[in-house]
């Protein structure tokens, strides 16, 4: 789900992409819901606040893509200080990411 969705890069990606990765996070949540003890806390949020990064644009718009990265990086940031992981290097850079697209 991560690959599909926007980078510095790549800030705006295609419909294809976008349904992608939409579905691939839909599948770890349902996944993830069948059996929430075998994730480790840092999956169980990266899994959680990927959801955001899909919920809403349908494809290439920029206002949109913003958007959604907003609320990914509100989601992630709230997720990981829930889960007391606020020191966690691998969080960090997601949520670093995540500010700057």
């Amino acid at each position: 789900a991560h690959a599909c969705g926007p980078t510095l890069n790549a800030p705006l990606k295609n419909r294809d992409d976008h349904r992608a990765g939409a579905l691939a996070a839909r599948q770890a949540m349902e996944v993830m819901e069948r059996r929430p003890e075998i994730y480790s806390a840092k999956e169980q949020v990266l899994i959680r606040s990927m959801a955001q990064r899909y919920d809403g644009p349908k494809g290439p718009d920029a206002s949109d893509t913003r958007a959604a990265g907003k609320r990914y990086a509100e989601r992630l940031r709230s997720l990981t200080e829930e889960m007391n992981l606020l020191e966690d290097i691998d969080l960090k850079v997601f949520l670093a990411e995540a500010l700057m697209l």
